[in-house]
Order: C-alpha cells, then structure tokens, then sequence
C-alpha cells in the first residue's frame, strides 16, 4: 500500500486499466474497428480489391439494381432503396 502512494493518480488509474482484462479486450476492439475506418477507401483501390472480399470493395455511392438486398456475403449489412451497399455507407460516415 506504501508504494500506491507514491504514484500519481494518471499511474494508477493506468495500472487499475493494465488488471482490467475487459478493458484491454475493449481497447484492441476500438483499435481495430477506428483502424478499419480510417483504412476504408484504400479498400477500393485495384490491388487491395483483388485480395478482400467483394463485400469490402463496394463504392458507397454506386447504385445497382440490388434494392432493399437482405445481408449476405455480397453485403454483410444489405442494400438500401438505390441499391447502395450499407457496410461501405457506415464506414465512410464513421470517418465523418
């Protein structure tokens, strides 16, 4: 308890966070999804599109024929009513 002391709260509010297994499970979640975010429109770019899955590589803005298109490989989120992929949609907004 003695060497609690001497630590500013910044230190042990960081040491209470390192114990805390759901909160190191919480902070690579965010990581990851605001890495995903961020790293989206690279997505469409020709190399990286031959690698991904079709579902990642959607324009958000281009229409198709797929209205109201329920989840599936094609669109892990669906279609809207212009036929527009919801995944590339939410991502790109999330930048915002």
């Amino acid at each position: 308890m003695s060497e609690n002391r001497h630590r500013n709260p910044n230190q042990r509010a960081w040491r209470r966070f390192r114990r805390n297994r759901g909160a190191g499970v919480a902070l690579v979640l965010l990581v990851g999804v605001t890495a995903l975010i961020l790293l989206w429109p690279l997505f469409n770019s020709p190399r990286l599109a031959s690698v991904l899955p079709k579902a990642m590589t959607h324009s958000p803005n281009a229409i198709s024929d797929a209205q109201f298109a329920p989840p599936g490989w094609a669109h892990w989120f669906g279609t809207d009513v212009h036929g527009r992929d919801l995944l590339s949609r939410v991502c790109y907004g999330a930048r915002v």
